[in-house]
């Protein structure tokens, strides 16, 4: 435990958070419709139909890493110097 620190664990969480979204949004959603060249119309079909039918609840995914990117940003209070005493404060009472 002596290596162990919360920004990297945090920043390894929004990294592998991202990277699903993506692989989501470029392998799911986007699944056969730009590389066939289609028209417009049955590629919108298509996507929509690939949109409506994924397992992921993508509000929560985002929900997720917001949440990931806030606890970073409440983290990277103690670097600051204004606000490094009330993050040490927080700190204390919970």
């Amino acid at each position: 435990m002596k290596y162990f620190q919360l920004e990297n664990v945090v920043d390894t969480l929004i990294f592998l958070t991202d990277m699903v979204y993506l692989i989501i949004i470029l392998k799911k959603y986007r699944y056969d419709t730009f590389l066939s060249d289609p028209d417009p119309i049955l590629e919108a079909r298509k996507y929509w139909y690939n949109y409506t039918n994924t397992f992921v609840n993508e509000g929560l995914l985002l929900w997720i890493i917001v949440s990931l990117m806030w606890i970073k940003a409440y983290n990277q209070f103690k670097w600051i110097r204004i606000t490094g005493n009330l993050h040490s404060i927080l700190g204390i009472l919970f």
